[in-house]
């Protein structure tokens, strides 16, 4: 079954320009909203893919270190 404005976990890493280990990471955080159709089959919304693109990729601040 063929879902067009759906993509695969690899396809979303490709387009975002991220690893598959970030993704995978994200989706399971629920950081990066999924689909799940079963346990080994997760696609993205295209919608969430363009939402990222125009509003920037949820990117968390930098948490500074003291020296001890």
């Amino acid at each position: 079954m063929v879902y067009k404005n759906l993509y695969t976990l690899s396809e979303t890493a490709s387009i975002l320009g991220l690893s598959l280990t970030t993704i995978r990471r994200w989706s399971a955080s629920g950081r990066l909203p999924t689909i799940k159709f079963s346990k080994r089959t997760i696609r993205v919304s295209k919608n969430v893919i363009e939402t990222m693109f125009n509003n920037g990729l949820p990117i968390r601040p930098v948490r500074e270190v003291e020296n001890a």
